[in-house]
């Protein structure tokens, strides 16, 4: 195991811990919780990618945010779309 690897997998962890800590225990991140999961899942998803640059190539990087991404858009209609519909109701 490289110290690269080693460094990246302690920065992911505490990410992992801050990020549920924050989600836990903030007003706002209660709220991001409840009423805009996506955000918190895309935002999570984009700072791993951004921790994988510590030990992979930026193109490596650069596929995964593209699948990641494409994969993405799908929910986040469907999200900004169920969100419409009850606001309007």
């Amino acid at each position: 195991m490289t110290p690269a690897l080693i460094i990246a997998g302690l920065l992911a962890l505490c990410w992992g811990i801050a990020w549920a800590c924050f989600l836990q225990f903030a007003p706002l991140g209660q709220w991001l919780a409840v009423r805009r999961t996506w955000v918190t899942v895309a935002v999570g998803v984009g700072v791993d990618l951004g921790i994988l640059l510590l030990v992979l190539s930026p193109q490596a990087v650069g596929l995964a945010l593209l699948v990641v991404g494409l994969s993405s858009i799908g929910l986040i209609l469907r999200s900004f779309h169920n969100e419409r519909k009850a606001d309007a109701e």
